[in-house]
């Protein structure tokens, strides 16, 4: 079962976005079922293509992904104990999560 991205991650993200430039593999992203928001702008587009992106990452573990996704200095606000800070605490969460549970 693939990764699901946590929603105060995803709001970081998306407050967050970085590159706005479409790629082609971006035809290959998730696709939102629902977006509220104002109508159609530029802006509201790049909330939209970092979303988008962020939930691959977390979808395929793929860190390029997530450095598509989140702006240089991001920072999680929701950080738990142990986890490290600004662009390398995602993925660092991601192989956690993906990782087996002892039993």
């Amino acid at each position: 079962m693939p990764n699901q991205c946590p929603p105060a991650l995803l709001s970081a993200a998306v407050l967050g976005a970085g590159s706005t430039t479409v790629l082609a593999a971006d035809a290959m992203l998730p696709l939102p079922q629902h977006v509220a928001g104002v109508a159609s702008s530029p802006e509201l587009e790049a909330v939209i293509l970092a979303a988008r992106r962020y939930a691959a990452f977390w979808n395929t573990g793929d860190p390029a992904y997530a450095q598509q996704a989140l702006a240089a200095d991001f920072t999680d606000r929701t950080l738990p104990p142990g986890r490290e800070q600004g662009m390398a605490g995602p993925p660092q969460a991601s192989r956690t999560s993906a990782a087996p549970s002892p039993i």
